[in-house]
């Protein structure tokens, strides 16, 4: 992670987010941190899903694959 922070925003969490977090916080641990971090992975994990999906809309399929489908109707 990246200690200089060049971008900022407002954000909007519904009611009792920042409790939720408050109670998984580490000992001096700050809110920001936690936000930034689960943003940083919830990010790398679109980032597979979608090149998973990309990847999977790609494969071919293997001629064991069709000829077993091709017995099976």
């Amino acid at each position: 992670m990246s200690s200089k922070i060049e971008e900022v925003t407002p954000a909007r969490f519904p009611a009792g987010t920042f409790d939720q977090i408050a109670g998984v916080l580490g000992e001096g641990e700050p809110r920001s941190d936690f936000i930034r971090e689960a943003t940083e992975r919830e990010i790398m994990r679109r980032r597979v899903e979608r090149t998973f999906r990309r990847e999977m809309g790609r494969r071919r399929t293997t001629l064991y694959e069709r000829t077993s489908r091709a017995t099976k109707s």
